[in-house]
């Protein structure tokens, strides 16, 4: 996919919108949590960051949101106690630092653990390819999960990393 099709794709939806983010020379992402909104723009929104600096981060952007929530804890533990208490239809987005090891399981846990107590949540994984060899391993160990109904819909906007 080039940077050009996504352009022409995109174009008009409020948030992807060509106009605001050059592809080619995009610095920053936007950040998984203002994706949310526009998936779901009348649901609620909970975020858990657990570093300190992204949490006043996350917590000053989303200041005047009556819609979200913002909370200094790990949202692998955090998610659990919520699911419980909202087991409803669910948007989760699970949006790990991908800097510790395990975090591909504790993926993998919570999207199990999300499907046994609301079997009706979707769950969207934002992740980096950051090594095409682990995503396709991790790949696999979501298909043996026993979660059904699973889609892998990744937007490449370069080339892979190699690994690093």
């Amino acid at each position: 996919v080039t940077s050009q099709s996504v352009d022409e794709s995109l174009e008009g939806k409020p948030f992807f919108s060509s106009h605001a983010y050059d592809l080619d020379s995009l610095q920053l992402y936007p950040g998984s949590p203002w994706l949310f909104p526009h998936l779901a723009p009348m649901c609620p929104m909970t975020c858990f960051d657990l570093h300190p600096p992204d949490y006043k981060s996350l917590k000053s952007e989303f200041r005047t949101d009556p819609m979200t929530e913002v909370r200094n804890m790990n949202g692998y533990e955090g998610i659990r106690p919520f699911i419980k208490r909202h087991s409803k239809d669910m948007l989760v987005l699970i949006d790990p630092s991908f800097e510790k090891k395990d975090d591909y399981d504790n993926i993998i846990d919570t999207l199990k653990y999300i499907h046994d107590k609301s079997p009706s949540a979707v769950v969207a994984i934002w992740y980096p390819v950051l090594d095409r060899d682990t995503v396709v391993d991790f790949h696999q160990r979501l298909s043996e999960s026993g979660v059904p109904r699973l889609l892998c819909a990744e937007l490449n906007i370069k080339e892979d990393r190699k690994k690093i």
